[in-house]
C-alpha cells in the first residue's frame, strides 16, 4: 500500500495562518524532529525545506521577526496570505520589489481581491506581474480556493461554485 519510492517533495509547510509564540514552539519542535529523522532516513526526506506561516494579514511580520532573531535558515520560506481590496493590489504591484535578495523566499500562500468584479480580476492580473517580476524572492504563489461547495463557503470570492444535496459529501 502507499507509494513505494519517495516524492520529490521540495517543500514541507508547516501550519496555516498561524502566528505567535505558540505556533512557533510548535514549529521548533516539528523542524526539530523532522531534522532528526532525516539525519536517521536522508533518502526518504532528501533536501526537504520548511515554510513558516506568516499569519492571515498583508502587513503581517511574525515570521519575518523570528528569521531575524533566529537566522535565515529557519526557514526556506514564508507564508504570507492576503485578502485585500481592488486598490491594495494595485498599489502594490511592487511589494517585493523592496524585499531583500539572497534572503529567505515567500510563498504567496492565499491570495484574492475582496470583490467579484472585472476590477478585481484586473487588480490581481497586474499585482501577478510584480510576482513574476520578483521571481527571485516570490517562489511559489497559490490563489484562494476558486472552486467550492456554495453551501459551506462563507467567503467573498470564488470563479466557480457548486451546489450538491444534502449528504453528497461528507
Amino acid at each position: 500500500m502507499g507509494h513505494e519510492e519517495p516524492f520529490q517533495l521540495k517543500y514541507l509547510g508547516i501550519g496555516n495562518e498561524q502566528w505567535g509564540k505558540s505556533y512557533f514552539e510548535h514549529y521548533d519542535v516539528f523542524v526539530d524532529a523532522f531534522e532528526k529523522a532525516a539525519k536517521d532516513n536522508p533518502k526518504l526526506f532528501g533536501d526537504i525545506e520548511f515554510v513558516v506561516a506568516n499569519g492571515p494579514g498583508s502587513g503581517d511580520t511574525w515570521a519575518w521577526d523570528k528569521i531575524k532573531v533566529k537566522g535565515k535558515s529557519y526557514a526556506a520560506l514564508v507564508d504570507e496570505h492576503y485578502y485585500s481590496s481592488p486598490d491594495w493590489f494595485l498599489t502594490n504591484t511592487d511589494r517585493y520589489d523592496r524585499y531583500q535578495r539572497d534572503y529567505v523566499g515567500v510563498f504567496v500562500g492565499e491570495y484574492a481581491a475582496k470583490s467579484n468584479t472585472m476590477i478585481a480580476a484586473m487588480a490581481e492580473a497586474a499585482y501577478l506581474t510584480g510576482l513574476e517580476k520578483n521571481g527571485d524572492v516570490v517562489r511559489l504563489a497559490s490563489m484562494h480556493r476558486s472552486l467550492v461547495m456554495i453551501r459551506r463557503f462563507t467567503g467573498s470570492r470564488i470563479l466557480s461554485g457548486l451546489t450538491m444535496p444534502p449528504g453528497t459529501l461528507p
